[in-house]
């Protein structure tokens, strides 16, 4: 028994020396959870033990990899650069705000891997700021929010993914958003005007973000914000893993047809935007809404699939009226949590699909419709161009079968 227990303890030592020795061989860092770090108005950094120097109260820099179990970095200073110097810094427990600026202006944060916070980097009331060559990822709400008038803000060649939002304009204006990288996430406008959004990919696609544009075609594109426009079409484009598929902000006679917007935080938003029509289109898998309307009215939906979206649609402002069907015979949408019979065997649900008191699909379909939507206008001029070429074909064929039978 003596033997065993001594054999025991040599063991335990020989795998701690095993371990000491060969985690300083690979080199395998051993991360202590810190709290939250200040960059102090007077210049100072608190706690003054925290992985972030400066040798001249402006250019601010990591020292090594920080992990937090609160916030991150909290900037109180203005006209300073915060420097990642290649470094990271990371939430423990998927809490608080990586970079945390309230009503700052003229900071840098720049060379930064940001991660696992509820948000990346969070403005509030901030200006002339700027966010450059940063990669923040895997941050629950939003990669970069923007809050509360923060406007004239940079933010340029980031690498931003696997957050909700991937950047968050939330009545922040004119701000510049410049050759940013998206993946599994997007941009998010929200009273927001003015902002210059260009050279930016989604999945690598092109973000398309017109403001105050009429009478463009969109046709290839990751995700498509459109602002104050007018007679737009946005058509057959595959909007996937974004953060919003197709958005519209204030804008009317716009037409979405044949997308597949499928796998996004939410599908299609129409916000202030009447008078458009939203036909054929596949709105799929949507993790939070397949289409979401907000002081919208008189939106013409129909023949589009809402399929296993975790809300199909959400109508945040009580009154608004939009019609989701095109009558009987022709139907109106997919809802793949329609649960109407069809004792007719018609394709159209006996009992309408109410969304709300103001908005009904009177005929719901009971199968999915197919897509891409075929251009209702064509049927005549096609079954006239058929009949004709029957016509002429039996007309032929008469003549044909007269000289057999001589």
């Amino acid at each position: 028994m003596g033997r065993r227990r001594v054999d025991l303890v040599s063991g335990v030592w020989v795998l701690l020396l095993f371990v000491a020795v060969y985690g300083v061989v690979l080199n395998v860092p051993v991360v202590k959870a810190s709290g939250t770090i200040y960059i102090r108005a007077d210049g100072s950094i608190d706690p003054p033990a925290a992985q972030i120097s400066s040798i001249d109260n402006v250019t601010y820099s990591l020292t090594d990899n920080v992990a937090s179990d609160t916030g991150g970095i909290v900037v109180e200073r203005d006209n300073i650069v915060v420097d990642g110097a290649g470094y990271t810094l990371q939430a423990t427990w998927g809490w608080g705000k990586g970079i945390d600026l309230f009503l700052r202006s003229n900071v840098t944060i720049q060379n930064m891997t940001i991660k696992a916070f509820l948000y990346g980097i969070y403005l509030d009331n901030s200006f002339s700021n700027s966010i450059v060559g940063n990669n923040i990822t895997n941050n629950e709400y939003g990669g970069i929010w923007l809050d509360s008038s923060s406007n004239n803000n940079s933010i340029v060649g980031n690498n931003i993914s696997l957050s909700n939002y991937g950047i968050y304009l939330e009545s922040s204006s004119n701000n510049r958003i410049v050759g940013n990288m998206f993946a599994n996430d997007g941009l998010v406008v929200w009273y927001s005007y003015g902002n210059v959004v260009e050279d930016n990919f989604v999945n690598g696609k092109p973000l398309v973000c017109f403001e105050g544009v009429s009478g463009v075609k969109i046709e290839n594109a990751g995700q498509v914000i459109v602002i104050d426009c007018d007679d737009m079409n946005v058509e057959n484009l595959n909007l996937s893993h974004t953060s919003i598929g197709i958005e519209l902000w204030n804008t009317t006679n716009t037409k979405i047809t044949g997308n597949n917007v499928a796998n996004n935080w939410q599908g299609i938003w129409l916000c202030y935007s009447s008078n458009n029509s939203v036909v054929g289109n596949n709105v799929t898998e949507n993790n939070e809404d397949g289409i979401y309307l907000w002081y919208s009215s008189n939106n013409v939906i129909y023949h589009n699939n809402f399929v296993n979206n975790t809300q199909q649609m959400f109508i945040g402002t009580p009154g608004y009226t939009n019609v989701w069907d095109y009558g009987y015979h022709s139907g109106g949408n997919f809802w793949s949590d329609y649960n109407g019979t069809d004792a007719n065997s018609n394709g159209i649900g006996d009992t309408p699909y109410v969304i709300d008191a103001n908005n009904t699909d009177n005929y719901p379909l009971m199968m999915l419709h197919v897509i891409p939507e075929f251009p209702s206008f064509l049927v005549l001029p096609l079954f006239m161009l058929f009949t004709m070429l029957a016509v002429v074909f039996i007309q032929r064929r008469i003549p044909s079968k007269q000289e057999n039978d001589r």
